[in-house]
């Protein structure tokens, strides 16, 4: 039976039952004593499940992490490669070689560069206004009972398994 199958079970079984106390037989107390065994074993075993979940993805988390220094470190390669290659065909005044499997060619571009931008004349400024939510503000207001249009607090509940 699943976590929620257990669960139903029992709310059917504590809804069957008699208003009256006095009521409460054996099998219907065997009964609810059970569904209350197989619901925390259901329950510690879903737990046990996110558990070997959460150790896959620290493992899934640390590989990612490894390769992505790995592939950092490559990327800086091939970047250091470039700047030789292109060091060495402009000393020797090369802009072109080519070969059966490809060709390289000595390129250039353009870029703006600025220095300390307080010198730029006011011209070549744009003013920009950015508006954005204090949600610092907001949430301490809604704590205080604050109504916000636009804004509300939302619960989260969560499972902490240690």
């Amino acid at each position: 039976m699943k976590l929620y199958e257990i669960k139903n079970r029992m709310i059917e079984v504590l809804l069957d039952s008699s208003e009256d106390e006095s009521d409460l037989s054996d099998t219907f107390l065997q009964r609810i004593n059970e569904l209350e065994i197989d619901f925390e074993e259901k329950a510690i075993n879903v737990a046990a499940h996110i558990k070997n979940m959460e150790a896959d993805l620290e493992a899934f988390t640390n590989y990612l992490e490894k390769m992505k220094k790995k592939k950092k470190a490559i990327e800086n390669k091939i970047e250091s490669l470039k700047k030789y290659l292109t060091r060495n065909l402009q000393e020797l005044k090369y802009t072109k070689i080519e070969s059966p499997a490809f060709n390289i060619t000595l390129g250039a571009s353009h870029r703006v560069v600025l220095d300390p931008i307080k010198h730029l004349p006011d011209e070549y400024m744009i003013s920009r206004i950015e508006y954005i939510p204090n949600k610092v503000l907001i949430g301490l207001d809604l704590e205080q009972g604050k109504e916000i249009e636009g804004a509300y607090l939302q619960v989260n509940h969560f499972v902490k398994i240690n």
